[in-house]
């Protein structure tokens, strides 16, 4: 023998666990500045974004990628970039140009440039 129960719908309770996961794409949280440096002076950027995955970063000079694969070999042991960083050691005129840092993830990229001029 079998019996059927109905219940009313306005005593059914239903409950899930939801979870929600929020992405985006970079935006630059510490912008790069201007900088003017004496020959032989000394270089120190660093860019800082928030994104969601945490972002990657490049760098690019005059619009050219800019990274240890790109540097002159003679140049090497005085230019530094990791990450979202960049160093410059002994400043030289060949030096001057505009750049470039670039954040990005799967969501998208964002920029932050700035000119070094030597004195």
């Amino acid at each position: 023998m079998s019996a059927n129960v109905h219940v009313p719908l306005t005593q059914l309770s239903l409950c899930t666990t939801v979870t929600l996961c929020v992405a985006a794409a970079p935006a630059i949280t510490s912008e790069l500045e201007d900088q003017y440096i004496d020959i032989g002076g000394e270089l120190y950027w660093s860019c800082e974004a928030s994104a969601d995955p945490p972002p990657q970063y490049k760098w690019l000079k005059n619009a050219n990628p800019f990274n240890s694969d790109t540097i002159d070999e003679e140049d090497r042991d005085r230019i530094t970039i990791s990450g979202n960083e960049v160093h410059i050691n002994h400043v030289m005129s060949k030096d001057n140009g505009m750049y470039q840092c670039a954040a990005f993830n799967t969501h998208g990229e964002a920029y932050t440039s700035a000119e070094l001029r030597t004195n």
